[in-house]
């Protein structure tokens, strides 16, 4: 559009100037302020893709952490607040069905205890990422109970117990910035830890301050996982779910994420949702689920 106007402003300024009505320096005047109104537009279009990934970004983790406990349910029941660290989270009966009407879970009942690592196994659309999302609050009209540390919590996760739980998914979301402000996004404060992480799983990359680029185009697919573990195994949280925790995982990577399983499970619940091998010897409990049922 702006260079359709420059070049109708030339043609007009020529035709005024032709007949005596404005002076020279007046149509480049004009053409002038029409280059930096086309400069301004390139960068506003240009930023459009950039609102967009915030705007997305920002919907996960309003999701995940701002969740409207307003929002209808058959488990409605008052917000439940635990202030001592996660050691016990239950799932009792849990059923859960989409809108197409088909049952993805079926009364499946799990138990779950700090210090132990539990693999949860079965084939693509077995309902292991949705009894992933139930476990985290993200899922909430189902039927069935869930207890934490032996309270009943219903659907009512509240804040302060989700910003406890992290959650490594296929669907992890990047945003126009440095990997360090990716890896950080949402958390009051990070630790050493992070760096640590950084240089253990992305040894490539000297400098956290790097520019990723849109949707961490600048990173390749491997990076962009191992960027997103970085962000959610570096939590302080009293519950670690990493559903398909080796996709894009290199050798090294990968052995870099057992040791740190086995560290890191004596302070926490650690579940591993996966339908590949690996995680077998690390785990304290296997599980399997297959038709909507848990079994051994």
């Amino acid at each position: 559009i702006v260079q359709v106007s420059r070049v109708g402003t030339l043609f007009l300024g020529y035709f005024l100037y032709v007949e005596n009505i404005i002076a020279l320096p007046a149509i480049f005047s004009a053409v002038i302020v029409l280059g930096w109104l086309q400069g301004q537009l390139t960068k506003a279009q240009s930023a459009i893709p950039i609102l967009i990934d915030a705007a997305n970004s920002q919907t996960i983790n309003n999701d995940f952490l701002c969740w409207d406990s307003t929002e209808s349910s058959n488990n409605q029941e008052a917000e439940i607040t635990i202030d001592e660290p996660i050691k016990e989270i239950e799932l009792q009966n849990i059923s859960f069905q989409y809108d197409s009407g088909k049952k993805i879970l079926q009364e499946l009942s799990l138990k779950l205890e700090r210090g132990k690592v539990y693999l949860i196994k079965g084939n693509n659309g077995s309902g292991k990422t949705t009894m992933a999302k139930i476990l985290l609050g993200l899922l909430t009209d189902y039927q069935g109970r869930i207890k934490i540390n032996k309270q009943t919590v219903g659907n009512n996760f509240s804040d302060g117990l989700k910003y406890r739980m992290s959650y490594l998914h296929q669907d992890f979301s990047l945003f126009y910035g440095s990997l360090k402000e990716n890896y950080s996004f949402g958390l009051n404060e990070t630790s050493s830890d992070y760096s640590e992480m950084t240089r253990a799983l992305l040894p490539n990359i000297m400098d956290e301050n790097m520019q990723i680029g849109e949707k961490g185009e600048k990173l390749s697919g491997g990076e962009k996982q191992r960027l997103a573990l970085i962000r959610e195994w570096g939590k302080n949280s009293d519950l670690y779910i990493l559903d398909e925790p080796l996709n894009h995982l290199d050798k090294d990577s990968s052995e870099w994420l057992k040791t740190s399983i086995i560290q890191k499970k004596t302070t926490a619940i650690i579940v591993i949702v996966s339908h590949q091998s690996g995680f077998e010897s690390l785990a304290d409990e296997v599980k399997y689920l297959e038709n909507g049922r848990l079994c051994d």
